[in-house]
């Protein structure tokens, strides 16, 4: 009996162990289930917090770059606008050769490399020439096999003809598409720097865009006016008040360029009384006095047409004192040199 009853006993206690290291099992199990899970779920959270940090990382590089536009370039705003009326503009862009180069862009550039600098381009730009063109703040480009192959000045600021001209000055040429849809304003009054200046409207003379051109380039459509038969900025301001030649010849003027027209006018009208009558000598020295003592550099810079009737009057005071031909580079361009 005593036997039979330490038996039970034993497999009691033998079942009992069992059961408890079932439990310590199910119980190490359910810990290592849950230390899996956690381990999980901070990797998840390690690895959102990295992204974020990498997306923050990108975005502050996105900004910085994006920021390295602004004040790069005097006539561009940060977001890549130009103001077309602006000296800063003018003398960049009109009173040099551009064709191939502006604002960092060069013909034959990959397309990718401009997006480097600027941006995805904003929407296509309003060049009259195709279709195929991107825009990049306010110059657009003409993509040829994602190269650039020609660059535009594509104002998103509205200006109408009138405006432009009253900056800008009389054209030496103006066309006239073959479907009338565009007129195009050609500046072309140097002869030797290498290009033209064209400047496109639409029908309702608002601005398109402006361009440049190597001088030997062809216009297509009507000629409306050349500059055989238009009036030259000197002839249009004779034509409104009679000159002579003196000091004392100044009426009101409108506005500043006029009054430098009016001081060409002047010299010219001198010159010309000169060359009738070479012992006349006071009229050449009105006439340097007006374009050397009385003028500064720079002072011609300002208009393109100005700028332009001016260098002709410097030319003709240098076939009789050569010293006119060195005043003529710093008066008619601008100053301080950039």
């Amino acid at each position: 009996m005593k036997k039979l009853l330490l038996l039970s006993m034993t497999a009691m206690l033998m079942a009992a162990c069992g059961n408890e290291e079932e439990t310590k099992e199910k119980g190490a199990s359910k810990v290592e289930t849950e230390t899996s899970a956690s381990t999980e779920e901070k990797k998840e959270v390690s690895t959102e917090e990295k992204a974020k940090e990498t997306k923050k990382i990108v975005e502050k590089k996105d900004s910085t770059e994006e920021k390295n536009l602004s004040g790069k370039y005097p006539y561009m705003d940060e977001d890549g606008h130009i103001d077309i009326l602006s000296d800063a503009f003018i003398n960049a862009y009109t009173r040099q050769n551009r064709i191939s180069e502006f604002a960092g862009i060069t013909q034959g550039m990959e397309v990718t490399e401009v997006e480097k600098m600027y941006g995805k381009p904003t929407h296509d730009g309003k060049s009259r020439i195709s279709s195929n063109h991107e825009r990049f703040g306010d110059i657009a480009i003409e993509n040829t096999d994602y190269k650039v192959s020609q660059i535009y000045i594509n104002s998103s600021t509205p200006h109408t003809r009138e405006e432009i001209l009253a900056k800008y000055g009389v054209a030496t040429e103006v066309w006239k598409s073959d479907d009338g849809e565009v007129i195009s304003l050609v500046y072309n009054n140097n002869h030797s720097n290498g290009f033209q200046l064209i400047l496109h409207f639409d029908k309702n003379d608002n601005f398109i865009a402006m361009e440049q051109q190597p001088e030997t380039y062809q216009m297509t459509g009507e000629l409306i006016v050349s500059d055989d038969d238009a009036p030259s900025a000197n002839e249009t301001q004779a034509n409104k008040s009679e000159v002579s030649c003196s000091y004392d010849n100044s009426p009101e003027v409108s506005n500043e360029r006029q009054q430098k027209l009016r001081t060409i006018a002047i010299a010219n009208k001198c010159l010309d009384d000169f060359e009738k009558n070479p012992s006349d000598t006071e009229s050449q020295t009105i006439a340097w006095n007006l374009m050397i003592r009385g003028s500064s550099p720079g002072s011609f810079s300002g208009y393109p047409d100005v700028r332009a009737a001016a260098e002709k009057v410097y030319d003709r005071l240098g076939k009789y004192d050569e010293r006119a031909l060195e005043f003529k580079d710093d008066f008619i361009n601008p100053w301080p040199k950039e």
